[in-house]
């Protein structure tokens, strides 16, 4: 007798066996697929017997760290605008020679659990804190380095 189970990420009240989840789980995750429901799902790779492959913080996984939209191709972390933008700023001079009106990047750090310091050429600490989102398997939680002292709260400013 065949063991159905209802997959509660197909439509239409998909019924499956254990086996044949495990086989459509381990093809669209070797071919990368991620429009098939199975992708990514923790009951095909339960079945299949391997770990979850995707991140935990999956919202953040397409989207371009400095201009924040929705991005299937990211080059180098960045949607393909933003990266000719920093070329631009990298080379001094956009494609008709003019100077770049985009903000120069430099380097930002910010401290993640897990990870520790966090560094990238970025325009924004936000910037950032999406890029080590995306770096991290487990939600991230940021903390501010100190690199300074915090001053005295109780001291009063002398003007």
């Amino acid at each position: 007798m065949l063991e159905l189970f209802l997959c509660p990420r197909h439509p239409g009240n998909l019924r499956l066996t254990v086996s044949s989840c495990a086989a459509s789980w381990e093809r669209v995750n070797r071919t990368k697929s991620d429009e098939s429901p199975c992708f990514g799902c923790p009951i095909g790779a339960a079945h299949a017997g391997a770990p979850l492959p995707i991140p935990a913080n999956k919202a953040v996984a397409d989207i371009c760290p400095r201009c924040r939209r929705t991005y299937r191709r990211l080059v180098k972390g960045v949607c393909v605008c933003c990266y000719n933008r920093q070329r631009e700023s990298d080379i001094g001079a956009n494609r008709r020679g003019n100077p770049p009106r985009t903000p120069p990047s430099e380097v930002v750090s910010i401290g993640v659990a897990g990870l520790g310091q966090y560094q990238r050429r970025a325009t924004s600490v936000a910037e950032v804190a999406i890029a080590a989102a995306q770096a991290t398997v487990e939600a991230a939680m940021f903390f501010r380095l100190s690199a300074l002292p915090m001053p005295d709260r109780s001291a009063k400013l002398q003007l």
